[in-house]
């Protein structure tokens, strides 16, 4: 099968690969891909729903979280019903690239919520940064109507371009979050977050009138204990505030550090797995013969168990940046 007329016919399944996905369809790790699948899609959807619940019954209104979890909801529902009808390419890519967004735009929300001088520093510092992404995504999204990038599959590659770049887009912004983290740390020198910079600087007010009264009531009057001890108390209560508000502001960047170091994390295994999974359909999927295509080009065709584990590899990724979305 190395012959042009063979290659050309790659888009439009032989009878033999419709037999073997035939075979395909009944063997037994089909069968427990598709229960495993099944129901992962079932308990995120639960959590997403859960979460949107929860969401509204906290802030009474609708923002572009619960939108966006919705939105994940009936991707996770179209995936299923995807997998276990017509394999549409265009579709497998519409939702990689919806769950891609969906969580830069949920990466975005983390970032632009960030309170104090360090929030202001960085949605100032990262505002070129979050327009550039959003016009790539337009820009990957619009060239997929072009029949040389889209998601379609040729008689030289059964893996399209739009794939690939989509991969791209999500590695991208983990290089973005691996900088930010380690290397500036999120602006966090530029002050506190627990409170705002009129906060921050009534609590340094507090301390300074709480000693100019108690150095001035001792210079011109020492005439009761009882006075001292008043102001020893007020000074005392001054110092206690400051300690405070340092305390949570050091707490509040500690956990906001862990929180995304959590995340951080997530990220890299999704980069790993991507990585794996764009090499392993850009150099093998078409000389290897595992997986196959039909109507036109249009869909694809589990010709092989390692054909059917390849897609769903890609179904594991959507769902798994649904539960990181979450």
């Amino acid at each position: 099968m190395t012959d042009s007329g063979e290659d050309f016919e790659r888009i439009d399944a032989s009878d033999a690969e419709l037999e073997a996905a035939t075979e395909t369809e009944g063997h037994w790790m089909h069968i427990i891909k598709v229960v495993c699948i099944v129901g992962k899609i079932a308990i995120v959807v639960f959590m997403l729903a859960l979460a949107i619940k929860m969401y509204h019954s906290k802030y009474k209104k609708c923002t572009i979280v619960p939108i966006m979890l919705f939105m994940y909801i009936i991707c996770l529902i179209t995936l299923i019903a995807l997998d276990m009808t017509s394999k549409y390419i265009a579709g497998f890519f519409l939702l990689i690239y919806m769950s891609n967004y969906f969580n830069f735009l949920g990466f975005y929300k983390i970032l632009d919520t960030l309170p104090g001088a360090p929030g202001v520093a960085l949605r100032s510092k990262t505002l070129w940064y979050f327009r550039l992404m959003n016009a790539l995504y337009f820009i990957t999204l619009a060239l997929a109507f072009l029949p040389r990038f889209g998601p379609f599959c040729t008689a030289e590659k059964l893996y399209p371009a739009c794939m690939n770049w989509t991969a791209c887009l999500f590695i991208i912004n983990f290089i973005f979050h691996l900088i930010i983290n380690c290397r500036k740390d999120y602006f966090f020198e530029k002050g506190p977050i627990n409170v705002d910079d009129d906060g921050f600087n009534a609590v340094i007010v507090s301390q300074e009138a709480a000693a100019g009264e108690k150095l001035g009531e001792a210079n011109a009057s020492q005439n009761t204990s009882q006075a001292e001890g008043e102001k020893s108390h007020e000074d005392s209560k001054a110092d206690l505030d400051w300690t405070d508000a340092e305390r949570a502001d050091h707490l509040s960047k500690k956990m906001f550090r862990g929180q995304m170091t959590v995340y951080l994390w997530f990220q890299a295994v999704l980069v790993v797995c991507n990585v794996a999974i764009q090499l392993w359909g850009r150099v093998f999927v078409h000389n290897s013969y595992f997986l196959g295509c039909t109507d036109g080009g249009k869909q694809w065709l589990y010709t092989t168990i390692k054909g059917e584990l390849f897609v769903g590899a890609h179904m594991v990724l959507i769902i798994t940046q649904a539960v990181m979305l979450e």
